[in-house]
């Protein structure tokens, strides 16, 4: 049986994909990712996985005979604004603290963590735990991408789920719902060009990234609904 790994990157719409999964795979064996180590222990206990969930890193598929993942891509900038607002909405997150008393600007020009959470997290993910809090550079991005052109993997983008998920349905050969309607956008804080420009130089490796799936994985029947935010004139930065 192959199991379906979620690798859910944050603010891609990756609830919604979860819910819909789940109906999937009503009455199988879903295991809930938290950590490493606890997912190794999971895996000690547990026989015929089905469906793996949680903001997971690549490789989780080495623990399994036969898996595929299921990643979403979302515009940077975008993702980047969301991950900042829907921080600083849950009391419980860590760093809701610290985006609170401080404001975007002063976040992107600090080299702190809490500007790290704000820089290419795609293609943090897609390299493996150990890039978990480091920076990302060249490298990085080529290992990035060539773990998301495996033929293990079904690629699909924020503003593109329900073709996304369908793929995922002839891949695997269970039948999974699609979403019925555009999601309901959340309230947006007011951004400063200037920062949306921070952002852009920030995530200059997620861009990278984005661009080529866009053109490789991307629907062309969809792709008149383009969300990249203008890009910043200014050199590519490096990570705090």
């Amino acid at each position: 049986m192959t199991t379906v790994i979620h690798l859910h990157i944050p603010r891609t719409g990756g609830i919604t994909v979860s819910r819909l999964l789940r109906s999937a795979y009503l009455g199988r064996s879903v295991l809930d990712y938290r950590d490493l180590e606890g997912f190794r222990e999971q895996m000690a206990r547990s026989q015929d996985v089905a469906l793996v969930l949680g903001h997971s890193f690549w490789g989780l598929h080495e623990f399994l005979p036969d898996a595929v993942y299921f990643v979403v891509l979302r515009d940077p900038v975008a993702r980047a604004l969301s991950l900042y607002d829907f921080i600083r909405t849950q009391e419980v997150h860590r760093r809701y603290a610290e985006f609170n008393r401080r404001s975007l600007s002063e976040i992107l020009c600090d080299a702190g963590a809490e500007r790290r959470v704000m820089a290419n997290g795609q293609v943090r993910q897609l390299v493996g735990p150990e890039a978990e809090g480091a920076a990302m550079g060249e490298a990085e991005l080529e290992r990035a991408w060539s773990n998301l052109c495996r033929e293990n993997v079904v690629v699909a983008f924020t503003d593109q789920l329900a073709s996304g998920l369908t793929k995922l349905s002839e891949r695997v050969g269970v039948p999974i719902p699609v979403p019925t309607k555009a999601r309901n956008a959340s309230p947006r804080s007011t951004v400063s060009q200037e920062d949306r420009d921070r952002i852009e130089v920030l995530n200059c490796w997620d861009r990278a990234l984005y661009s080529r799936a866009r053109d490789r994985f991307g629907d062309i029947a969809e792709r008149s609904i383009d969300l990249r935010a203008p890009r910043a004139s200014l050199s590519r930065g490096a990570e705090p």
